[in-house]
């Protein structure tokens, strides 16, 4: 998912090159700084809301909290911003991978499901028997679990336009900035 602003690509290689790179990639890096950290504020917000499809009851009795997304807390601290190599963008985004390497965050954002194995099955059997009827064993019928989305970093970053339409703002306001910069020394040079 990007964020893009129309016809940036050519005006960067036009401007590609000298003082007005230098000084437009410095100000874009700082405004980025300052982007990326509400970003990140604004996806661990999201993660935070529990606005989601509800924990099934396996899930609650597993790890007793009906909140779906929040658990230790893990998720929601592993969000993280950075800079794009070349100073022009930046990444909002989770670093979050399950215990077989898969990206965790992308599977709770769009959904998975999972095929039962006679291991699961048989953990599942264990955990009701403990539950006390909190929830059931899974049916001999069963032989996928579905986890539903939970579009966290949809929502925090497309579905509202607000954010995209600051970040473009913001963007738009580092070229005016720049260019009033040029036009300032131009002036401060013309009455010497």
């Amino acid at each position: 998912m990007a964020l893009e602003l129309k016809g940036f690509d050519t005006f960067h290689k036009m401007m590609k090159g000298g003082e007005f790179e230098s000084v437009f990639n410095q100000f874009m890096r700082r405004k980025n700084r300052t982007l990326r950290e509400l970003g990140k504020s604004r996806l661990q917000k999201e993660i935070n809301s529990g606005n989601f499809a509800q924990n099934a009851a396996a899930t609650i009795a597993i790890k007793g909290s009906t909140k779906p997304l929040i658990d230790s807390g893990t998720l929601r601290s592993q969000v993280g911003a950075t800079g794009a190599d070349y100073g022009l963008a930046f990444i909002v985004g989770v670093r979050r991978q399950t215990g077989t390497g898969k990206n965790l965050a992308h599977m709770l954002e769009t959904g998975w499901s999972q095929d039962v194995t006679p291991k699961m099955r048989k953990w599942f059997a264990t955990q009701a028997a403990k539950s006390k009827g909190r929830f059931k064993p899974l049916s001999k019928g069963t032989t996928k679990i579905f986890v539903p989305p939970r579009p966290f970093m949809d929502r925090a970053f497309f579905e509202d336009r607000g954010f995209a339409d600051m970040v473009v703002m913001e963007w738009k306001g580092v070229m005016h900035q720049t260019f009033m910069a040029f036009v300032n020394k131009g002036r401060a040079e013309r009455y010497k």
